[in-house]
C-alpha cells in the first residue's frame, strides 16, 4: 500500500498548520525537512488533494509572501505537481503519467449484469480507448516536458533558488519506474530545495544498536522535551532519558501513538529515577528487540543485559511507561 496525500514546499519560520489553522486536514502534518536552502520547509500532509481547499496553494502563497509548491501523491504511483509564484504564474505536471492514468481511468468490473465471473483474461473492450482519451486530456490540461521544466525553473528562480538547468529539470520530471516519492524529491533538489544535504536522522534500530556493549548507569523519567512540528497524542506523557557510560544521552519519547528514540539535544534539570531499571543499573547490554503492536507501530523494545540478568521491557502505553507484555504487541528480531 503506497502513500495517498500531499507534500507541500514553503518558505518561513511558521509552519504550515499555523499559517493556515483554519484547514482541519493540516493539523496532523508531519514536517519532514525544515529551514532548508535558506528556510524552506518540506511538510508531509496525511490527506488527499481533494480534502484540501480549492484555494490552499493562494491562501498558502498570500500567507507566507512567498513561492509555494505542492505534490498530491496517488498510492506512491503519480504526482500532480503544482505551485504558483508571487509573480510567477501557476503551473501544473504530473510525475509518471501513466500510473495517474491507471488511477483516474477505471477498467469495468470483469462481471456481466447477473454477476459472473467473465475470467481472468476478460480485457473490458472498452478500456484501453477511455485510458488514452484520459490521458490526452490530463496532457492537455497541465504543461510536460521542456514547458513544464521551464516554467518550474522560473518558479525556483523567483524563490531565491539556485535550480539545475532546464534540461536536468526536465529529465527528473520524466522520470518512470520508480517510488514517486523519490522521483518528486530528485525534483525538488533540482530546483535547488537541497533535502540531500540534510544529515539522514539515526534510525531507532541504529540507535539501540549503538547502546550494545555499554553499561547502564540509569533511566531517568523527565518532562517531555519538545521538537519543532511535533504532533502530541498523549501531552502529559513523560520522556525516558537513557544514560549509558561513555555513550550520548538518549531520550524515548511515548506521547505519540508510536515510541521514538533520538539523542538529546538540551540537557534535562529535573530527574526521577524509572524504577524498572534500578536492577539493571551497571550491567551491560548485549542485546534489544523492538516491541511491535497494531499496525507495526513500535511501541517500545526489549533490552537485555549481561549474562543471566534478565530482560527489561520498556513500553509505552496510553500516555505511560508500563514493563509488561500483553497480546497486543510482539517482540520483532534481535539486535544486533
Amino acid at each position: 500500500m503506497g502513500f495517498w496525500g500531499s507534500f507541500v514546499v514553503h518558505r518561513g519560520e511558521p509552519l504550515v498548520w499555523e499559517l493556515l489553522p483554519e484547514v482541519p486536514e493540516l493539523h496532523d502534518g508531519d514536517l519532514e525537512y525544515d529551514q532548508v536552502s535558506g528556510g524552506w520547509q518540506v511538510t508531509r500532509i496525511w490527506a488527499s488533494s481533494g480534502d484540501l481547499p480549492d484555494t490552499f496553494l493562494t491562501d498558502l502563497r498570500d500567507a507566507t509572501g512567498a513561492p509555494v509548491l505542492a505534490a498530491d501523491i496517488l498510492d506512491s504511483s503519480a504526482a500532480y505537481v503544482h505551485a504558483v509564484g508571487v509573480r510567477t504564474p501557476f503551473w501544473d505536471t504530473w510525475l509518471d503519467l501513466d500510473g495517474a492514468v491507471a488511477y483516474t481511468a477505471l477498467p469495468s468490473s470483469p462481471f456481466d449484469e447477473d454477476g459472473n465471473y467473465l475470467g481472468d483474461d476478460w480485457v473490458d473492450p472498452e478500456y484501453e480507448a477511455e485510458a488514452a482519451a484520459t490521458r490526452q486530456r490530463m496532457l492537455a490540461e497541465t504543461l510536460s516536458g521542456t514547458a513544464a521544466a521551464d516554467a518550474a525553473v522560473a518558479w525556483a528562480r523567483e524563490a531565491g533558488l539556485k535550480p539545475a538547468p532546464v534540461a536536468d529539470v526536465e529529465a527528473a520530471l520524466n522520470t518512470t519506474g520508480t517510488f514517486v516519492e523519490g522521483q518528486l524529491f530528485v525534483v525538488l533538489n533540482r530546483l535547488g530545495v537541497d533535502t540531500w544535504a540534510v544529515p539522514a536522522r539515526a534510525t531507532i534500530a541504529e540507535l539501540l544498536t549503538g547502546l550494545i556493549g555499554h553499561r547502564l548507569e540509569g533511566v531517568d523519567v523527565i518532562a517531555h522535551q519538545p521538537v519543532r512540528g511535533e504532533h502530541l497524542s498523549h501531552p502529559a506523557a513523560p520522556d525516558l532519558l537513557w544514560r549509558f557510560g561513555d555513550h550520548p544521552l538518549l531520550i524515548s519519547c511515548g506521547c505519540r501513538n508510536e515510541v521514538e528514540l533520538r539523542p538529546v539535544t538540551v540537557s534535562p534539570d529535573q530527574r526521577s529515577a524509572y524504577g524498572p531499571a534500578a536492577p539493571f543499573v551497571g550491567a551491560r547490554l548485549t542485546g534489544a528487540a523492538f516491541l511491535f503492536g497494531e499496525y507495526a507501530q513500535a511501541e517500545g523494545a526489549v533490552l537485555r543485559f549481561g549474562e543471566g540478568e534478565g530482560d527489561l521491557i520498556v513500553r509505552a502505553a496510553g500516555g505511560d511507561w508500563v514493563t509488561t507484555l500483553d497480546d497486543s504487541v510482539h517482540p520483532g528480531h534481535w539486535l544486533p
